[in-house]
């Protein structure tokens, strides 16, 4: 590593020498010793010591052509249904699907559930490693699918972040993937309110036992991890177009929320409460190395020396729930970063479309998918839809006792139970939730600031009363 003092050089070698054995003794049924190759790789360590692993990844990409070619003839052969509703359209089209719909229902081996990087490290391993054919055509279908499934795929807002800043540190996910790039961080905007900084965010705490979200004791805090990957995108990609303005004001953001020892904060999982996080500092002094604002040098070398302070005894970063190879991997380079030097496991240029244009709020914008434009304002029907819904799940958490019958639930809101000439029917309205679009929607509404306002409402006053 480049300027690293010598008093750190100990550290630095065990780090190393746990990264390498990552490699050596990879798990061959999974891929986070992926960000330890492309480590050495991005080092120039001779290519001889890690001989094994190129080609394993070749052969692994083989592989999963293979899988990709018999999903996509799995798919396209699979009997066609007729919809049962216009509202099951989204669902089951009376056609053959769009070949861009393939990505959805096509296998994609490498996923490992909540490693959110991992798309990010497929697409280094592939620049780093090269000689690696075929995968052009899977990261165009990718990008359709993240495009039009971004808070499917993440549903909380620290794990879009963490999606969008991993593809912005390759240059070949921030071209290929740009259409997911720009959705997943116009995400970060309140539908309902543009007095609402993006890194104010609804996040609950987690049960300590099942780490289930416990989403009924959610609260608007303050995010170290999107306000980072807005800021390093907007300087090194910049797809969805954010403002100088808009940038310096996330930028005095991070210079505030800085600790006194050099750390960033980050809501403790199961408490809420802030406390130190390796990924936020890690993340922040990647973003404020991309903007360089004033006093950037002093902040970020505070806060790679705290990142020192934090290595485990075995030689890596942890913190749960990162993936262990993934957050050293980012340390390191954060490390370097700080220091000023180059060999860094992302190319540090700046890609021609990140010009700072203005931000246009989220409402305004109608990106283009798929050759059509995606619709992102709700209508009156769509919204009291969600309400419905999301008074019956309330419903279902309540005391067996108190619990209300679905008849006496469109009682409330003036609907029927079900009828095939009446629109306003529950049954129609599940139907709905049920479709890509509905789903869509209903997971939008619920965490927007209308949405939460609703739930809060049903939690401190009860079922509204019958009309």
């Amino acid at each position: 590593m480049e300027d690293t003092q010598p008093k750190l050089r100990d550290q630095l070698a065990k780090a190393e020498k746990w990264l390498k054995g990552v490699v050596l003794d990879h798990d061959p049924t999974g891929w986070p010793w992926g960000e330890a190759l492309i480590y050495f790789l991005s080092r120039e360590f001779p290519e001889r010591d890690f001989k094994r692993g190129i080609k394993e990844v070749r052969q692994r990409w083989k592989e999963l052509e293979i899988a990709w070619e018999t999903g996509e003839k799995h798919f396209l052969e699979f009997p066609r249904r007729r919809a049962e509703s216009p509202d099951d359209r989204d669902v089951y089209d009376e056609g053959t699907p769009a070949r861009e719909d393939i990505a959805e229902q096509s296998p994609r081996p490498w996923w490992r559930e909540g490693w959110l990087g991992i798309d990010a490290t497929m697409m280094r391993l592939a620049e780093w490693v090269g000689g690696i054919d075929g995968a052009e055509r899977r990261w165009r279908l990718l990008n359709g699918y993240v495009s039009r499934n971004p808070t499917e795929l993440c549903s909380q807002a620290v794990w879009r972040a963490l999606y969008a800043f991993s593809l912005d540190r390759s240059d070949a996910a921030a071209e290929r993937m740009a259409d997911a790039l720009k959705v997943m961080v116009w995400t970060f905007y309140d539908q309902e309110s543009s007095e609402v900084e993006p890194w104010k965010i609804w996040q609950g705490p987690r049960d300590v036992l099942s780490k289930r979200l416990l989403y009924d004791e959610e609260e608007l805090v303050e995010s170290v991890q999107v306000a980072s990957a807005l800021v390093f995108h907007g300087y090194r990609s910049n797809a969805a177009g954010l403002g100088r303005e808009f940038l310096r004001k996330a930028e005095r953001f991070l210079a505030a929320r800085q600790q006194p020892g050099g750390a960033w904060q980050a809501p403790d999982p199961y408490l809420l409460k802030p406390k130190d996080s390796v990924l936020a500092t890690a993340m922040a002094i990647h973003a404020l190395w991309a903007a360089k604002p004033n006093g950037w040098e002093r902040a970020v070398k505070e806060g790679a020396n705290w990142l020192w302070t934090q290595q485990q005894a075995a030689g890596h970063w942890g913190e749960d729930p990162i993936e262990s190879t993934f957050l050293t991997v980012l340390v390191l380079d954060a490390i370097i970063l700080a220091s000023g030097g180059k060999r860094v496991s992302f190319k540090m240029t700046v890609l021609p479309q990140a010009k700072g244009t203005e931000v246009t709020p989220l409402e305004d914008k109608e990106p283009v998918q798929n050759g059509r434009h995606h619709r992102r304002l709700e209508t009156a029907e769509e919204k009291f839809r969600a309400k419905v819904l999301l008074t019956l799940e309330y419903n279902r958490r309540l005391p067996r006792k108190d619990r209300k019958t679905r008849r006496e639930i469109c009682k409330i809101f003036g609907i029927s139970l079900s009828g095939r000439h009446h629109k306003n029917n529950l049954k129609a309205f599940e139907t709905w939730q049920r479709s890509k679009t509905g789903k869509q929607y209903f997971l939008n509404y619920k965490n927007s600031a209308d949405g939460k306002l609703f739930i809060s409402k049903l939690n401190s006053e009860g079922l509204p009363a019958s009309k």
